[in-house]
């Protein structure tokens, strides 16, 4: 956004201005033209919060000429924007350190899904190996009961 002129003077505008919006805008209690490729929304909400910090300047009881006004707003206005770094800052070193944990997660989530998989694959081995098991134990009682039969039959025969 930039100030072309004050107390409401224009000055042409190129080619390339044409693609800018302009606004007529007053900022303690001086009237300026401003131009910006932000929309009017944008340049009024810039606006409003230099005269509202301006604003908290002259709500004091000190009294200031408009410079030290301007000034004074100016200074509060870089502290907004040293916190909001700083807070950003800190923001992305969190976002930072959660990403890693989420990767970190994930990868153990990959190794779980493997260990799992494999004891799936472990377990399909025991139960093949249980019902061949069973399959021999069965045959073994089924050959028992017949040597059973022929031992009763040859006691029986032989006597």
């Amino acid at each position: 956004m930039s100030v072309l002129s004050s107390g409401g003077e224009e000055e042409a505008m190129s080619g390339q201005d044409r693609e800018v919006n302009r606004m007529q805008v007053t900022i303690n209690g001086d009237r300026y033209v401003l131009k910006s490729k932000k929309n009017k929304e944008e340049m009024e909400r810039v606006t409003d919060y230099v005269n509202r910090k301006i604003g908290e300047i002259n709500r004091s009881d000190l009294r200031f000429n408009k410079t030290m006004q301007t000034t004074l707003a100016m200074m509060n206005m870089t502290d907004d924007l040293f916190l909001a770094q700083d807070e950003l800052k800190e923001t992305e070193e969190e976002k930072a350190g959660l990403e890693e944990e989420v990767r970190a997660l994930q990868v153990e989530n990959k190794e779980l899904k493997e260990r799992i998989h494999r004891q799936e694959e472990a377990s399909i081995d025991r139960e093949e190996d249980l019902k061949a098991l069973r399959e021999n134990l069965k045959a073994s009682e089924d050959k028992i009961l017949l040597l059973s039969k022929q031992f009763q039959e040859y006691q029986r025969t032989h006597r």
